[in-house]
């Protein structure tokens, strides 16, 4: 079967365009690994929502990113951010949070967390924390970029 020669054209200068794209926009390639997908979610530029609790209505993109309020690197002093560092140190290790009793957080219960807002020792975090609609890929590339050493390349 021939390709009439116009389709062929079109296809080719497509592909042009979404080269030189790529090449004008170098940090607009898709996540490559887990971690990077964490990576996007957490600086608000992967497509997810959330809403306050009470409220039926999404908040804008802007508002959901969580290095709004946390951060995940322990050499800026603790006055940049107002809510927990959320780095492997933090969520793995036994930690008494909200006055509960010492707890870890893996994958699963650091997803319980996002979607209802409810820690590992059952303890509900308060209504200022958004409550995120993630699917278990976004909650498991999230952890994984919170619990990867920083410094070191992504994990496919």
């Amino acid at each position: 079967m021939q390709v009439p020669l116009q389709m062929l054209l079109h296809a080719i200068s497509l592909t042009l365009v979404a080269l030189m794209f790529l090449i004008s926009f170098p940090n607009a390639r898709a996540a490559t690994t887990s971690s990077d997908v964490g990576r996007e979610i957490f600086e608000g530029k992967a497509a997810i929502r959330a809403r306050m609790v009470g409220h039926t209505d999404p908040l804008p993109p802007q508002a959901i990113r969580c290095g709004n309020c946390h951060r995940v690197d322990r050499s800026l002093p603790q006055s940049k951010s107002f809510a927990p560092i959320l780095d492997a140190g933090q969520l793995q290790e036994p930690v008494s949070r909200r006055g509960g009793p010492a707890t870890r957080f893996d994958a699963v219960s650091l997803c319980k967390l996002l979607r209802e807002g409810i820690d590992p020792a059952w303890i509900v975090v308060p209504t200022t924390m958004p409550r995120y609609e993630l699917s278990d890929a976004q909650c498991s590339a999230l952890w994984s970029f919170l619990v990867k050493p920083k410094g070191r390349p992504a994990d496919k």
